[in-house]
């Protein structure tokens, strides 16, 4: 018993060092993290579909014209883009092995990871159709858009041929614009929407089609829906 004196000192002394524990841990801001890649296969003429959480891909298809094997490669950069996530690059490269060109790079043809709004990310598809490259994007919350960019190989440079630009408010209207920058042919059509019942009520559709020449833009420096066209035909101006 003339140790049990002893026994309880240590035990007191054992609590009075825990109570000098640091009252709160110190927290550190997270940093943004690169999100998962996505798979974004390109089959000429074939459907398109990417995948998440996989390793970035690419397939070779003769893009110019030249006869040479060409590879497109869409990359997720490390630069983020003021809250709308990490910009990305489409990527053109031929040859093999020590003889690999990048040949052709396109800045911010291919939205950011989150430009997509509520929607998340906003990259839909990228396809090889009839020798032209066409990107899909899609997002919004509840008004959703919906573009479609098409891009063919002519005058030493990837030029903007077609756009196809869907607007879809349940509330309000349904507006697309089919554009041929080729021709300058376009079509604008709008239908009236009204959601306060059960089901969405549309109205009678109205189209109008106009003709507008532009110089056609370069893939390299392309953003979508950041392109205005106006015509005398049109109550707005509207973008592609």
């Amino acid at each position: 018993m003339k140790y049990f004196p002893l026994f309880l000192l240590l035990i007191l002394c054992a609590c009075k060092n825990d109570d000098k524990a640091p009252d709160a841990a110190v927290t550190q801001k997270p940093e943004m993290k690169l999100p998962a890649p996505k798979k974004v296969q390109i089959r000429s003429g074939k459907a398109t579909f990417v995948e998440d959480e996989t390793p970035e891909a690419n397939v070779e298809d003769d893009l110019n014209g030249d006869g040479e094997r060409d590879r497109l490669d869409v990359i997720t950069t490390k630069e983020e883009n003021d809250g709308l996530g990490f910009k990305r690059q489409l990527v053109v490269y031929s040859g093999e092995g020590a003889d690999l060109d990048a040949w052709y790079t396109a800045g911010e043809v291919i939205l950011s990871t989150r430009h997509g709004g509520m929607m998340g990310d906003p990259l839909e598809s990228v396809k090889i159709e009839n020798g032209t490259i066409v990107v899909r994007h899609f997002g919004g919350s509840r008004a959703k858009w919906h573009n479609t960019h098409r891009f063919r190989w002519q005058d030493g440079d990837f030029k903007l041929i077609g756009a196809t630009i869907i607007n879809d408010d349940a509330c309000t209207e349904y507006t697309e614009l089919d554009y041929n920058l080729s021709t300058g042919e376009a079509e604008y059509s709008v239908t009236p929407q009204d959601c306060t019942g059960d089901e969405i009520k549309k109205g009678v559709k109205l189209i109008t089609t106009f003709r507008k020449k532009m110089p056609l833009p370069s893939m390299d420096g392309f953003v979508s829906g950041t392109y205005e066209l106006s015509a005398p035909e049109l109550n707005k101006a509207v973008y592609f």
